[in-house]
């Protein structure tokens, strides 16, 4: 086994990590349902694309080879990024909100996620990676349920919607509607 293989277990199990970023949350930051999700998932993603540059580096099967659907990615980035530029707030438009974090930093750690699962699809199989997803969204469905049992077990207050660890019943729908057609 050589440093090579384990750069590719290794990138696998950080993209295997980011889909549990959802279940994340602190009590003792600005926005305990936003802020750490958002911070840990961009670490995972720089971490993991490190270690996918020398994992391509290496293994010329893992470089990105572009198709149509990347093209369209990447005309979407250009889109969000002349917006952004042309916005009321260039500052707002790249770091967002401590609120929502969905500026085009976080879009570029989006972007740079969608090219590690195209270059490490031969590695990630499919149907165990959805299933791992499905879990997790499981578990982010449990969490409001446990919070209306014992109420203040995880957060401080108990409100009437169901919101969970994503913080806003909409999200959580959003999240859980996902998974019911994967």
């Amino acid at each position: 086994m050589t440093a090579a293989w384990y750069g590719e277990r290794a990138l696998a199990g950080l993209l295997y990590a980011v889909l549990l970023t959802p279940l994340v949350f602190w009590h003792h930051s600005i926005n305990p349902l936003i802020t750490p999700k958002v911070v840990l998932f961009q670490v995972l993603i720089e971490i993991a694309l490190a270690l996918y540059g020398y994992v391509a580096f290496t293994n010329p099967r893992y470089r990105f080879r572009l198709t149509r659907l990347d093209w369209l990615v990447f005309a979407f980035g250009v889109a969000l990024g002349i917006a952004s530029i042309a916005g009321v707030n260039f500052d707002r438009s790249i770091w967002s909100t401590p609120e929502r974090m969905t500026g085009i930093f976080f879009w570029a750690h989006l972007f740079a996620f969608f090219i590690m699962l195209r270059g490490m699809s031969s590695v990630i199989a499919w149907p165990r990676y959805l299933l791992f997803s499905t879990g997790a969204s499981f578990i982010a469905a449990v969490f409001p349920v446990l919070h209306l049992i014992a109420p203040g077990i995880f957060f401080d207050e108990a409100t009437e919607r169901f919101s969970g660890t994503l913080g806003n019943p909409i999200f959580l729908a959003s999240y859980l509607l996902l998974h019911v057609f994967i």
